[in-house]
């Protein structure tokens, strides 16, 4: 620091906040400790809300809780973004439940969720194969005029796909189609490992065959190795080989990813 200059809490919540932005959680809760051992100092709800998000990115859901709680115990508000941060935290370590509370809570208390925050909390219901409640939360988004964007959906058909509802999966990529947004590479791939799940091969294909006639849904490794897995439960061997050669050529020429509006892998 500069001699004869003190950080104040502004300077502390914006190191944390661009620590936060590159993912360093460590280093963020460092900054939040130091903080808090700082005479006349205290952290703020953009200091917490700062960590919670750094925990999310790091994957520390129990961390990001407990932070949440602390608010709740002090009687700060814990506005809409905070929550989000936590719930989206929830939805890194597959903690479903945790986070529908969370939004329960928000709801509760009056405060609006975003999109983020039902996109974050859908996610978290595919990581449990909770189909129902992630279309669920999906009406709700709707209810709420809100527009779901291709990572609501990806979630959402991620989350059928895992519950063994090939069909409801389709579905919600079919109105992707006609309504929008339109479907991207990982709402392609969550559909087709929807169709793997399923045993329905034939509907893979025909995903594979859509993703490739656009050059923005292009096909990486996941959908061709998801469309062989399909294929080879059902004994098309020779499909099943030639989708694992594409798979592998994409691997070998290192695909561009697609723009990230997606869990990568259903």
């Amino acid at each position: 620091a500069t001699p004869g200059l003190e950080p104040n809490a502004i300077s502390f919540n914006a190191a944390m906040a661009a620590c936060a932005k590159c993912g360093e959680w460590e280093r963020t809760l460092e900054l939040f400790e130091q903080l808090r051992a700082t005479p006349e100092l205290e952290p703020d709800v953009y200091s917490y809300s700062a960590t919670i998000s750094a925990c999310e990115k790091g994957g520390q859901w129990e961390c990001a809780l407990e932070l949440l709680d602390e608010l709740r115990a002090q009687g700060r508000e814990r506005n809409v973004i905070t929550v989000s941060a936590a719930i989206a935290a929830c939805d890194k370590g597959a903690q479903w439940e945790r986070a529908l509370a969370l939004l329960a809570e928000l709801r509760a208390r009056g405060l609006a969720p975003n999109v983020i925050t039902y996109s974050a909390a859908i996610s978290a219901c595919a990581k449990g194969a909770q189909w129902e409640h992630a279309l669920a939360l999906l009406g709700q988004l709707r209810e709420a005029e809100l527009e779901p964007n291709a990572y609501t959906y990806t979630a959402a058909i991620s989350a059928c796909g895992r519950g063994g509802q090939w069909g409801r999966a389709l579905a919600l990529l079919a109105e992707m189609r006609e309504r929008g947004p339109a479907p991207n590479r990982y709402c392609y791939n969550a559909a087709v490992a929807a169709c793997e799940r399923g045993g329905q091969w034939q509907h893979a294909l025909a995903l594979l065959d859509e993703m490739r006639a656009k050059p923005a849904t292009a096909p990486d490794v996941i959908a061709p190795n998801a469309a062989a897995a399909a294929c080879e439960s059902a004994g098309q061997a020779e499909l099943a080989r030639g989708l694992v050669r594409e798979a592998l050529d994409h691997h070998d020429a290192g695909a561009a990813p697609a723009p990230r509006e997606g869990p990568p892998r259903s």
